[in-house]
Protein backbone atom coordinates (compact mmCIF):
# COMPACT_ATOMS: atom_id res chain seq x y z
CA UNK A 1 0.00 0.00 0.00
CA UNK A 2 1.38 3.40 -0.97
CA UNK A 3 1.96 6.22 1.50
CA UNK A 4 -0.59 8.32 -0.41
CA UNK A 5 -3.33 5.72 0.09
CA UNK A 6 -2.48 5.39 3.79
CA UNK A 7 -2.80 9.13 4.31
CA UNK A 8 -5.92 9.56 2.13
CA UNK A 9 -8.93 11.06 3.85
CA UNK A 10 -12.10 9.03 4.23
CA UNK A 11 -14.72 10.54 1.94
CA UNK A 12 -17.91 10.83 3.97
CA UNK A 13 -21.26 11.97 2.62
CA UNK A 14 -24.00 12.77 5.14
CA UNK A 15 -27.51 12.91 3.68
CA UNK A 16 -29.95 14.97 5.77
CA UNK A 17 -33.46 15.93 4.58
CA UNK A 18 -32.94 19.30 6.30
CA UNK A 19 -29.92 20.80 8.06
CA UNK A 20 -31.11 23.28 10.74
CA UNK A 21 -28.80 25.99 11.99
CA UNK A 22 -27.97 24.22 15.28
CA UNK A 23 -26.06 21.60 13.24
CA UNK A 24 -23.53 24.20 11.97
CA UNK A 25 -20.91 23.90 14.68
CA UNK A 26 -21.01 20.11 14.83
CA UNK A 27 -20.58 19.78 11.04
CA UNK A 28 -17.68 22.24 11.11
CA UNK A 29 -16.03 20.18 13.85
CA UNK A 30 -16.39 17.00 11.78
CA UNK A 31 -14.95 18.76 8.73
CA UNK A 32 -11.96 19.86 10.84
CA UNK A 33 -11.08 16.19 11.49
CA UNK A 34 -7.99 15.56 9.36
CA UNK A 35 -9.14 12.02 8.66
CA UNK A 36 -12.43 13.07 7.03
CA UNK A 37 -13.46 14.81 3.82
CA UNK A 38 -17.08 15.81 4.53
CA UNK A 39 -19.93 16.45 2.11
CA UNK A 40 -23.50 17.15 3.20
CA UNK A 41 -26.41 16.35 0.91
CA UNK A 42 -29.43 18.36 2.06
CA UNK A 43 -32.54 20.20 1.00
CA UNK A 44 -32.20 23.92 0.32
CA UNK A 45 -35.42 24.61 2.23
CA UNK A 46 -35.76 25.46 5.92
CA UNK A 47 -36.81 22.59 8.16
CA UNK A 48 -40.48 21.94 8.99
CA UNK A 49 -40.29 24.25 12.01
CA UNK A 50 -38.90 27.17 10.01
CA UNK A 51 -35.37 27.05 11.46
CA UNK A 52 -32.73 28.61 9.17
CA UNK A 53 -30.37 26.22 7.37
CA UNK A 54 -26.88 25.50 8.65
CA UNK A 55 -23.75 27.03 7.17
CA UNK A 56 -20.50 25.33 8.16
CA UNK A 57 -16.96 26.32 7.08
CA UNK A 58 -15.03 23.44 5.56
CA UNK A 59 -18.15 21.50 4.56
CA UNK A 60 -19.13 20.87 0.96
CA UNK A 61 -22.89 21.17 0.53
CA UNK A 62 -24.86 19.48 -2.25
CA UNK A 63 -28.57 19.93 -2.89
CA UNK A 64 -30.75 16.86 -2.55
CA UNK A 65 -34.39 17.83 -2.21
CA UNK A 66 -36.61 15.89 0.16
CA UNK A 67 -40.22 15.06 -0.74
CA UNK A 68 -43.09 13.42 1.10
CA UNK A 69 -45.13 10.74 -0.65
CA UNK A 70 -48.64 9.42 0.04
CA UNK A 71 -49.78 12.17 2.42
CA UNK A 72 -46.46 12.27 4.28
CA UNK A 73 -46.54 8.58 5.15
CA UNK A 74 -43.21 7.93 3.45
CA UNK A 75 -40.37 10.20 2.31
CA UNK A 76 -37.68 10.28 -0.36
CA UNK A 77 -34.50 12.35 -0.68
CA UNK A 78 -33.03 12.83 -4.12
CA UNK A 79 -29.37 11.91 -4.43
CA UNK A 80 -29.21 9.28 -1.68
CA UNK A 81 -29.34 6.26 -3.99
CA UNK A 82 -26.84 7.90 -6.34
CA UNK A 83 -24.48 8.42 -3.38
CA UNK A 84 -24.88 4.76 -2.38
CA UNK A 85 -23.72 3.77 -5.85
CA UNK A 86 -20.92 6.37 -6.03
CA UNK A 87 -17.44 4.83 -5.71
CA UNK A 88 -16.10 8.23 -4.64
CA UNK A 89 -18.10 8.00 -1.42
CA UNK A 90 -16.38 5.77 1.16
CA UNK A 91 -18.95 6.17 3.96
CA UNK A 92 -22.58 7.16 3.41
CA UNK A 93 -24.48 8.39 6.49
CA UNK A 94 -28.25 8.64 6.16
CA UNK A 95 -31.10 9.43 8.55
CA UNK A 96 -32.21 6.11 10.05
CA UNK A 97 -35.96 6.46 9.55
CA UNK A 98 -38.00 3.47 8.42
CA UNK A 99 -40.39 5.94 6.74
CA UNK A 100 -37.75 7.04 4.22
CA UNK A 101 -37.74 4.71 1.22
CA UNK A 102 -34.38 6.04 0.03
CA UNK A 103 -32.80 4.87 3.30
CA UNK A 104 -34.07 1.32 2.78
CA UNK A 105 -32.64 1.49 -0.76
CA UNK A 106 -29.26 2.78 0.45
CA UNK A 107 -29.05 0.05 3.10
CA UNK A 108 -29.82 -2.69 0.59
CA UNK A 109 -27.33 -1.30 -1.95
CA UNK A 110 -24.71 -1.11 0.76
CA UNK A 111 -25.29 -4.76 1.59
CA UNK A 112 -24.99 -5.84 -2.04
CA UNK A 113 -21.92 -3.72 -2.86
CA UNK A 114 -20.35 -4.14 0.60
CA UNK A 115 -20.29 -0.39 0.91
CA UNK A 116 -20.21 1.22 4.33
CA UNK A 117 -23.66 2.72 4.91
CA UNK A 118 -24.44 4.18 8.35
CA UNK A 119 -27.90 4.94 9.78
CA UNK A 120 -27.99 8.03 12.02
CA UNK A 121 -31.11 7.85 14.15
CA UNK A 122 -32.76 9.21 17.27
CA UNK A 123 -33.59 5.61 18.18
CA UNK A 124 -36.34 4.95 20.68
CA UNK A 125 -36.93 5.36 24.39
CA UNK A 126 -38.70 2.05 25.10
CA UNK A 127 -38.70 -1.53 23.85
CA UNK A 128 -40.85 -1.76 20.72
CA UNK A 129 -43.92 -3.95 20.42
CA UNK A 130 -43.53 -7.27 18.60
CA UNK A 131 -44.72 -6.10 15.17
CA UNK A 132 -42.57 -2.97 14.98
CA UNK A 133 -39.63 -4.75 16.64
CA UNK A 134 -39.67 -7.38 13.88
CA UNK A 135 -39.56 -4.69 11.20
CA UNK A 136 -36.89 -2.80 13.16
CA UNK A 137 -34.69 -5.90 13.30
CA UNK A 138 -34.71 -6.11 9.52
CA UNK A 139 -34.17 -2.36 9.07
CA UNK A 140 -31.41 -1.86 11.64
CA UNK A 141 -29.44 -4.87 10.41
CA UNK A 142 -29.11 -3.33 6.93
CA UNK A 143 -26.39 -0.73 7.65
CA UNK A 144 -22.76 -1.35 8.47
CA UNK A 145 -23.07 0.83 11.60
CA UNK A 146 -25.60 2.79 13.63
CA UNK A 147 -25.26 6.27 15.14
CA UNK A 148 -27.82 6.72 17.94
CA UNK A 149 -28.73 9.82 20.00
CA UNK A 150 -29.88 8.13 23.19
CA UNK A 151 -27.99 5.85 25.56
CA UNK A 152 -31.06 3.68 26.16
CA UNK A 153 -31.63 3.51 22.40
CA UNK A 154 -28.00 2.44 22.02
CA UNK A 155 -28.63 -0.49 24.37
CA UNK A 156 -31.80 -1.51 22.52
CA UNK A 157 -30.11 -1.22 19.13
CA UNK A 158 -27.26 -3.47 20.23
CA UNK A 159 -29.79 -6.19 20.96
CA UNK A 160 -30.95 -6.07 17.34
CA UNK A 161 -27.55 -6.61 15.75
CA UNK A 162 -25.07 -9.43 15.39
CA UNK A 163 -22.23 -6.89 15.71
CA UNK A 164 -23.26 -4.66 18.66
CA UNK A 165 -19.82 -3.01 18.67
CA UNK A 166 -20.93 -1.16 15.54
CA UNK A 167 -23.62 0.80 17.41
CA UNK A 168 -22.27 4.22 18.43
CA UNK A 169 -23.77 6.69 20.88
CA UNK A 170 -23.38 10.15 19.34
CA UNK A 171 -25.68 12.22 21.63
CA UNK A 172 -27.18 15.49 20.41
CA UNK A 173 -25.70 18.96 20.67
CA UNK A 174 -26.32 22.66 20.32
CA UNK A 175 -23.98 25.39 19.14
CA UNK A 176 -21.77 26.56 22.01
CA UNK A 177 -19.55 29.19 20.39
CA UNK A 178 -22.12 31.91 21.08
CA UNK A 179 -22.22 30.92 24.74
CA UNK A 180 -18.83 32.54 25.26
CA UNK A 181 -20.56 35.79 24.40
CA UNK A 182 -23.38 34.87 26.76
CA UNK A 183 -20.94 34.57 29.65
CA UNK A 184 -19.30 37.89 28.82
CA UNK A 185 -22.41 39.90 28.06
CA UNK A 186 -25.12 38.45 30.28
CA UNK A 187 -24.30 39.03 33.93
CA UNK A 188 -26.34 38.67 37.09
CA UNK A 189 -27.38 42.32 37.18
CA UNK A 190 -28.74 42.12 33.64
CA UNK A 191 -30.82 39.08 34.52
CA UNK A 192 -32.18 40.70 37.69
CA UNK A 193 -33.10 43.83 35.76
CA UNK A 194 -34.87 41.80 33.08
CA UNK A 195 -36.81 39.86 35.71
CA UNK A 196 -37.98 43.10 37.33
CA UNK A 197 -38.96 44.46 33.94
CA UNK A 198 -41.01 41.36 33.11
CA UNK A 199 -42.54 40.78 36.53
CA UNK A 200 -42.58 43.98 38.56
CA UNK A 201 -43.14 43.62 42.33
CA UNK A 202 -42.80 39.83 42.29
CA UNK A 203 -39.14 39.35 43.21
CA UNK A 204 -39.80 36.53 45.69
CA UNK A 205 -41.78 34.41 43.24
CA UNK A 206 -40.33 31.32 41.55
CA UNK A 207 -39.86 32.15 37.88
CA UNK A 208 -40.67 29.24 35.57
CA UNK A 209 -39.54 29.25 31.96
CA UNK A 210 -40.01 27.10 28.89
CA UNK A 211 -38.27 27.78 25.57
CA UNK A 212 -40.15 25.80 22.98
CA UNK A 213 -42.51 25.61 20.11
CA UNK A 214 -46.03 25.78 21.54
CA UNK A 215 -47.14 22.24 20.74
CA UNK A 216 -49.18 19.73 22.76
CA UNK A 217 -46.33 17.29 23.27
CA UNK A 218 -44.50 19.89 25.38
CA UNK A 219 -47.18 19.90 28.12
CA UNK A 220 -47.45 23.68 28.48
CA UNK A 221 -51.06 23.46 29.66
CA UNK A 222 -49.88 21.32 32.57
CA UNK A 223 -47.21 23.92 33.34
CA UNK A 224 -49.93 26.56 33.78
CA UNK A 225 -52.06 24.19 35.85
CA UNK A 226 -49.09 23.44 38.11
CA UNK A 227 -48.42 27.18 38.55
CA UNK A 228 -52.06 27.66 39.57
CA UNK A 229 -51.81 24.78 42.05
CA UNK A 230 -48.64 26.25 43.57
CA UNK A 231 -50.48 29.55 43.94
CA UNK A 232 -53.21 27.77 45.90
CA UNK A 233 -50.48 26.41 48.19
CA UNK A 234 -49.24 29.95 48.83
CA UNK A 235 -46.24 29.66 46.49
CA UNK A 236 -46.11 32.53 44.01
CA UNK A 237 -44.78 31.95 40.50
CA UNK A 238 -43.95 33.88 37.36
CA UNK A 239 -44.39 32.04 34.06
CA UNK A 240 -42.16 33.02 31.14
CA UNK A 241 -42.82 31.34 27.80
CA UNK A 242 -40.35 31.89 24.96
CA UNK A 243 -41.61 30.60 21.64
CA UNK A 244 -44.61 30.52 19.37
CA UNK A 245 -46.96 28.06 17.75
CA UNK A 246 -50.49 26.82 17.31
CA UNK A 247 -51.32 26.87 21.03
CA UNK A 248 -50.26 30.42 21.80
CA UNK A 249 -53.73 32.02 21.88
CA UNK A 250 -55.20 29.22 24.01
CA UNK A 251 -52.25 29.36 26.43
CA UNK A 252 -52.61 33.11 26.78
CA UNK A 253 -56.33 32.68 27.50
CA UNK A 254 -55.63 29.95 30.05
CA UNK A 255 -53.07 32.13 31.83
CA UNK A 256 -55.63 34.93 32.14
CA UNK A 257 -58.32 32.52 33.31
CA UNK A 258 -56.07 31.14 36.05
CA UNK A 259 -54.97 34.69 36.97
CA UNK A 260 -51.29 33.86 36.63
CA UNK A 261 -48.40 36.23 36.01
CA UNK A 262 -47.48 35.14 32.48
CA UNK A 263 -45.24 36.71 29.86
CA UNK A 264 -45.13 35.51 26.25
CA UNK A 265 -41.93 36.66 24.56
CA UNK A 266 -42.24 35.11 21.10
CA UNK A 267 -39.87 32.84 19.17
CA UNK A 268 -36.12 33.45 19.57
CA UNK A 269 -33.64 31.18 17.76
CA UNK A 270 -30.29 32.69 18.75
CA UNK A 271 -28.85 31.31 22.03
CA UNK A 272 -27.25 34.66 22.82
CA UNK A 273 -30.69 36.31 22.82
CA UNK A 274 -32.40 33.50 24.73
CA UNK A 275 -29.77 33.49 27.50
CA UNK A 276 -30.98 36.59 29.40
CA UNK A 277 -34.43 35.06 29.80
CA UNK A 278 -33.02 31.72 30.95
CA UNK A 279 -30.80 33.42 33.51
CA UNK A 280 -33.73 35.46 34.79
CA UNK A 281 -35.56 32.21 35.61
CA UNK A 282 -35.34 29.65 38.42
CA UNK A 283 -36.64 26.46 36.80
CA UNK A 284 -37.06 25.24 33.21
CA UNK A 285 -40.38 23.37 33.00
CA UNK A 286 -41.52 21.16 30.10
CA UNK A 287 -43.88 18.70 31.81
CA UNK A 288 -44.01 16.38 28.81
CA UNK A 289 -41.35 15.90 26.10
CA UNK A 290 -38.49 18.41 26.38
CA UNK A 291 -36.27 18.24 23.27
CA UNK A 292 -33.38 20.65 22.69
CA UNK A 293 -34.73 22.99 25.38
CA UNK A 294 -32.91 20.67 27.75
CA UNK A 295 -29.59 21.80 26.23
CA UNK A 296 -30.55 25.48 26.59
CA UNK A 297 -31.44 24.98 30.25
CA UNK A 298 -28.37 23.00 31.26
CA UNK A 299 -25.82 25.23 29.55
CA UNK A 300 -27.26 28.06 31.66
CA UNK A 301 -27.24 25.87 34.81
CA UNK A 302 -31.03 25.81 35.20
CA UNK A 303 -32.71 22.81 36.87
CA UNK A 304 -35.24 21.07 34.61
CA UNK A 305 -38.67 19.61 35.33
CA UNK A 306 -39.92 17.15 32.73
CA UNK A 307 -41.55 13.74 32.39
CA UNK A 308 -39.79 10.51 33.29
CA UNK A 309 -37.54 8.84 30.73
CA UNK A 310 -39.28 6.34 28.50
CA UNK A 311 -42.34 6.53 26.27
CA UNK A 312 -43.18 10.09 25.20
CA UNK A 313 -39.81 11.54 26.19
CA UNK A 314 -36.91 12.64 23.97
CA UNK A 315 -33.32 11.31 24.19
CA UNK A 316 -32.10 14.80 25.13
CA UNK A 317 -33.68 14.23 28.56
CA UNK A 318 -30.98 11.63 29.21
CA UNK A 319 -28.62 14.57 29.79
CA UNK A 320 -30.42 15.17 33.10
CA UNK A 321 -29.05 13.77 36.34
CA UNK A 322 -31.98 12.68 38.55
CA UNK A 323 -32.62 15.01 41.51
CA UNK A 324 -29.50 17.02 40.65
CA UNK A 325 -30.19 18.73 37.33
CA UNK A 326 -33.38 16.89 36.37
CA UNK A 327 -36.57 16.53 38.40
CA UNK A 328 -38.89 14.03 36.80
CA UNK A 329 -42.67 13.97 36.99
CA UNK A 330 -45.86 12.43 35.63
CA UNK A 331 -47.24 15.05 33.22
CA UNK A 332 -50.78 13.81 33.78
CA UNK A 333 -50.50 14.44 37.54
CA UNK A 334 -50.50 18.19 38.21
CA UNK A 335 -49.57 17.68 41.86
CA UNK A 336 -46.54 15.65 40.81
CA UNK A 337 -45.47 18.42 38.42
CA UNK A 338 -45.89 21.03 41.17
CA UNK A 339 -43.86 19.01 43.69
CA UNK A 340 -41.09 18.54 41.10
CA UNK A 341 -41.00 22.33 40.57
CA UNK A 342 -40.57 22.92 44.30
CA UNK A 343 -37.71 20.41 44.50
CA UNK A 344 -36.04 21.90 41.42
CA UNK A 345 -36.27 25.47 42.73
CA UNK A 346 -34.64 24.36 45.98
CA UNK A 347 -31.77 22.77 44.04
CA UNK A 348 -30.97 25.67 41.72
CA UNK A 349 -28.25 27.12 43.93
CA UNK A 350 -26.25 23.87 43.94
CA UNK A 351 -26.43 23.51 40.16
CA UNK A 352 -25.32 27.10 39.58
CA UNK A 353 -22.48 27.06 42.11
CA UNK A 354 -21.02 23.78 40.83
CA UNK A 355 -21.81 24.44 37.12
CA UNK A 356 -23.21 20.93 36.92
CA UNK A 357 -25.48 21.61 33.96
CA UNK A 358 -22.91 23.41 31.85
CA UNK A 359 -20.19 20.84 32.54
CA UNK A 360 -22.60 18.09 31.40
CA UNK A 361 -23.20 19.86 28.09
CA UNK A 362 -19.53 20.68 27.52
CA UNK A 363 -18.40 17.12 28.21
CA UNK A 364 -21.12 15.05 26.53
CA UNK A 365 -23.48 17.22 24.47
CA UNK A 366 -21.21 19.75 22.79
CA UNK A 367 -20.59 19.87 19.02
CA UNK A 368 -16.96 18.92 19.69
CA UNK A 369 -17.96 15.80 21.63
CA UNK A 370 -20.56 14.84 19.04
CA UNK A 371 -17.98 15.29 16.27
CA UNK A 372 -15.47 13.16 18.18
CA UNK A 373 -18.05 10.36 18.38
CA UNK A 374 -18.69 10.73 14.66
CA UNK A 375 -14.98 10.59 13.92
CA UNK A 376 -14.56 7.50 16.09
CA UNK A 377 -17.32 5.79 14.11
CA UNK A 378 -15.66 6.63 10.80
CA UNK A 379 -12.27 5.36 12.04
CA UNK A 380 -13.86 2.39 13.90
CA UNK A 381 -12.15 3.45 17.11
CA UNK A 382 -13.35 1.93 20.35
CA UNK A 383 -15.04 4.44 22.69
CA UNK A 384 -16.16 4.05 26.27
CA UNK A 385 -18.78 6.81 26.03
CA UNK A 386 -21.41 5.06 28.15
CA UNK A 387 -19.01 4.27 30.99
CA UNK A 388 -17.63 7.84 30.85
CA UNK A 389 -21.18 9.12 31.30
CA UNK A 390 -21.83 6.82 34.25
CA UNK A 391 -18.68 8.12 35.97
CA UNK A 392 -19.82 11.71 35.38
CA UNK A 393 -23.23 10.99 36.92
CA UNK A 394 -21.73 9.23 39.93
CA UNK A 395 -19.42 12.17 40.62
CA UNK A 396 -22.24 14.71 40.26
CA UNK A 397 -24.45 12.76 42.67
CA UNK A 398 -21.57 12.41 45.15
CA UNK A 399 -20.85 16.17 45.13
CA UNK A 400 -24.56 16.95 45.44
CA UNK A 401 -24.93 14.62 48.43
CA UNK A 402 -21.95 16.28 50.13
CA UNK A 403 -23.39 19.77 49.64
CA UNK A 404 -26.78 18.67 50.95
CA UNK A 405 -25.21 17.18 54.08
CA UNK A 406 -23.39 20.47 54.76
CA UNK A 407 -26.70 22.37 54.50
CA UNK A 408 -28.30 20.04 57.03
Amino acid sequence: MSKASINAKTRVLVALPFTPIYRSEMLSAVAADERIELTVLTSAAADRYGLPSASAPGVKFQTGEFIWIREKKVGWQHGVVRAALDRNVDVLVVVGSMRYLCVWSAGIIGRILRKRVVFWTIGWMTERNLASATLAKVFYKLPDSLLVYGREATKYARKLRRNPERVWWISNSRNLSEDVMEDEEVDTMTSIALRKELFASSEDAITLICVSRFIRTRGLEQLLDAAALLKSWGIETNVLLVGDGELRSSLEAKGRELKLRCQFVGAIFEPKLVAPYLRAADVFVAPSMIGLGCMHALVNDLPVVTRHLGHGQSPEAEALIPEVTGFFCDPEDVRDVAHAIVRAAAGKGHIASHRVGRSTIERFYSPAYQASCFGAMVAREERQALSEWEQHVSEAIRVHAQSQSKIK
